[in-house]
């Protein structure tokens, strides 16, 4: 497991070199989707990413180089490659749909185009958030501390009761 330090650096640097480069990530479109899938991607690096053996014995400054290299080579993948081009598609697809058939005309359409776009985006990265969280059972660890929170009026599956560790 890389360490969560080593991730929220290369999260920040990630957002530095854009910053830097000019190449926002939310040009015409809604900012929210696109930082709940970079946490998404940042608790996916953290939780499922397993440093090799020699890495493990090493000095903490290289194994901080690596980790940290390696974090924002998956942030770049993970968010231009996948999240990025699957926003554009969406938008491509809304815009086609909207204006194409008439429902909606190119001027309304520009002038409520983050609406648009959010509509269909917002909860996409939700359910990929969600996903994840499952995945990396970070989402049993929030029902936990609901429960401890609320009461036992909430329901939690009888595997992550409160003293049980999860299975792997």
């Amino acid at each position: 497991m890389a360490y969560w330090y080593s991730v929220g650096l290369a999260a920040l640097i990630y957002y530095l070199c854009l910053w830097i480069y000019h190449r926002p990530l939310t040009i015409d479109k809604p900012v929210l989707p696109s930082v709940l899938v970079l946490m998404t991607v940042m608790d996916l690096l953290a939780c499922k990413v397993h440093v090799g053996e020699e890495l493990t014995q090493s000095h903490e400054p290289v194994k901080l180089l690596y980790e940290v290299s390696f974090s924002i080579f998956y942030l770049d993948m993970g968010m231009r490659d996948f999240w990025h081009s699957l926003e554009t598609k969406i938008i491509v697809l809304i815009k086609q749909t909207l204006t194409g058939s008439g429902l909606v005309s190119e001027g309304n359409f520009v002038s409520y185009k983050q609406y648009w776009i959010g509509s269909l985006t917002l909860p996409l990265s939700l359910l990929i958030l969600l996903l994840a969280g499952k995945t990396t059972k970070h989402l049993q660890l929030i029902m936990n501390a609901a429960t401890k929170l609320l009461g036992s009026k909430a329901k939690v599956p009888p595997a992550t009761q409160e003293g049980e560790d999860f299975e792997e």
